[in-house]
């Protein structure tokens, strides 16, 4: 894939081969879902399916849970859900997030579902660190989420769930 580029809310990127040089568009925000998509054209490359079809199937393509966004109506918070469950994937959402939302701030929770993935309690943080841009304001709001879940509910810390970003805007 070449000629990157985020459109509006698409990622719009072409693919040459000997049979077609195409623009392609995801309609799914994460530019690492382009490296998804190449795997998807691949594939169907390899089955001889029409281009028109490769086309189609990945600009319709969405998955619950995977880089769900929200906006507020005036703009200035978006947040992103995603089910990113180790450390390729949160580095990967953290660095496209911080390409595709340039002028937001990041401010991030994550969580590990049930009695399972301990190492990632040691591994997100410090890409937590590396790509939140305003620490103590995270770390406040943070707390305020975890004081609710821990003091007013039976939940533990190996009770959290998905990961959710919402992105505050620095346009202000």
């Amino acid at each position: 894939g070449y000629d990157i580029e985020k459109v509006d809310h698409e990622i719009h990127f072409r693919v040459k081969c000997d049979r077609f040089d195409e623009t392609f568009a995801l309609t799914m925000p994460g530019l690492f879902n382009v490296e998804n998509a190449l795997a998807a054209i691949a594939a169907a490359y390899v089955f001889n399916i029409p281009v028109e079809f490769m086309k189609s199937g990945l600009y319709r393509a969405r998955s619950s849970g995977r880089m769900e966004t929200y906006m507020s109506a005036d703009k200035n918070i978006i947040a992103v859900v995603d089910y990113a469950h180790n450390k390729l994937s949160f580095d990967k959402l953290f660095s496209s997030t911080r390409k595709e939302y340039p002028d937001y701030d990041i401010i991030s929770i994550f969580g590990c579902p049930g009695k399972k993935a301990f190492i990632r309690r040691d591994d997100v943080p410090p890409l937590y660190l590396q790509y939140t841009t305003n620490f103590n304001e995270s770390k406040r709001f943070i707390e305020k989420i975890l004081h609710y879940f821990f003091v007013f509910t039976s939940l533990s810390v190996s009770s959290c769930t998905n990961f959710f970003m919402p992105l505050r805007s620095n346009r202000r």
